[in-house]
């Protein structure tokens, strides 16, 4: 292994940096990125580990795990989470089996899918320190049982939406890799063979990220577990991936805002590229906590406050979040909703036992 990953110019090492709280420090790699991060860390008031703004405090984190790496000759582009997340799929395919399965065999409508997506969403080897996590049901099977505990649900207005235009232009922004991410194809699959997509724009990160987001190579990755498996249905599925890529209905992208620790409402100044892309959408899907916490700029909001308030004006276009609740911020809840939860377990908003889909249609 290059020395330089141990031992990088004269910084202390992060861990000890993050247990007696030093000041963040500028970044030292020739990454993209790096002079919109080091700006914005001499603008920071507090740039401490312990006293700075906690999603600023994550990101950096993870920002400084990938100069290491940046800082070497040979290891630039190494997944260090690769291995995880190729764990984290091998030992979900049965329950991968078991959904294409289902859908190949039965009738299974789009708000079925939608909801398959969203429960995807628990499996996050961040919220488990890395510990292997795993589907191993039917997802489909479960879809009941979970479905009370959507604290708001707003996939009504979202499927009529969906049906009212057919042929949409969708931005998908990714979560995380491995069986959540399969669940994502599935809905994207869904939508392009029935007429309800002609183009999506598979948007994914460009660095290792909060352990198990997807990055390009994953989605290359995951398509071929599907295409090598023993199940025709799963390797079917992923023929049809493989088909949309081929044909650019689907487009894998990268873009630096989605690891910068900026609010999703600051977009339209910081990355007006971006924002004129997502602009250019019929539907962005949002996947995850982290990227619900950037919509609403991880504030701490009272639960009842309208979801499109929150947003603080970022509407590119008509939105929807698929979120796993894991971090204590969450808007859209109907009175006394939360106030019900917190009753039952103090940590219901970091549990990722409950769940939002929630829709935004600014022009409507």
């Amino acid at each position: 292994m290059d020395l330089q990953v141990v031992k990088r110019s004269n910084k202390p090492l992060l861990r000890n940096e993050l247990q007696t709280n030093k000041d963040y420090v500028p970044l030292e790699d020739s990454f993209k990125d790096v002079s919109v991060w080091n700006s914005h860390l001499a603008q920071e008031s507090l740039p401490r580990w312990f006293d700075g703004i906690w999603l600023m405090a994550e990101c950096y984190f993870y920002r400084r795990i990938f100069e290491s790496f940046q800082m070497t000759s040979k290891l630039k582009t190494y997944d260090y989470f690769g291995e995880q997340k190729e764990t984290a799929l091998e030992t979900s395919m049965l329950a991968v089996n078991a959904l294409t399965g289902t859908l190949s065999a039965s009738t299974v409508c789009l708000s079925q899918l939608i909801e398959v997506s969203l429960w995807g969403n628990k499996c996050d080897l961040s919220f488990t320190a890395g510990k292997p996590t795993s589907q191993k049901a039917n997802p489909i099977s479960t879809l009941e049982t979970l479905r009370p505990n959507i604290l708001q649900d707003d996939t009504v207005e979202l499927i009529e939406y969906i049906y009212s235009k057919k042929k949409l232009k969708v931005s998908f922004v990714l979560d995380n890799a491995a069986f959540e991410l399969i669940t994502d194809l599935v809905l994207m699959d869904y939508m392009m063979t029935h007429g309800l997509a002609s183009q999506i724009c598979i948007y994914v990160k460009m660095m290792p990220w909060f352990v198990s987001d997807a990055l390009g190579h994953d989605v290359s990755y995951v398509i071929d577990r599907l295409e090598q498996s023993d199940s025709a249905s799963t390797a079917s599925l992923g023929q049809r991936c493989r088909e949309h890529i081929a044909s650019k209905q689907w487009t894998i992208e990268e873009r630096t805002y989605w690891t910068l620790p900026f609010d999703y409402a600051d977009m339209s100044h910081r990355d007006p590229q971006l924002y004129d892309e997502l602009a250019h959408s019929d539907l962005i899907i949002f996947k995850g906590d982290l990227n619900y916490r950037k919509l609403v700029g991880d504030r701490a909001w009272k639960p009842t406050t309208k979801f499109r308030i929150s947003l603080m004006g970022f509407e590119p276009a008509p939105l929807v979040t698929l979120r796993t609740i894991k971090t204590d911020t969450v808007t859209g809840l109907a009175e006394g909703v939360a106030e019900v939860e917190e009753k039952k377990c103090a940590e219901w908003m970091v549990s990722s036992e409950f769940a939002v889909v929630e829709f935004v249609n600014p022009r409507s």
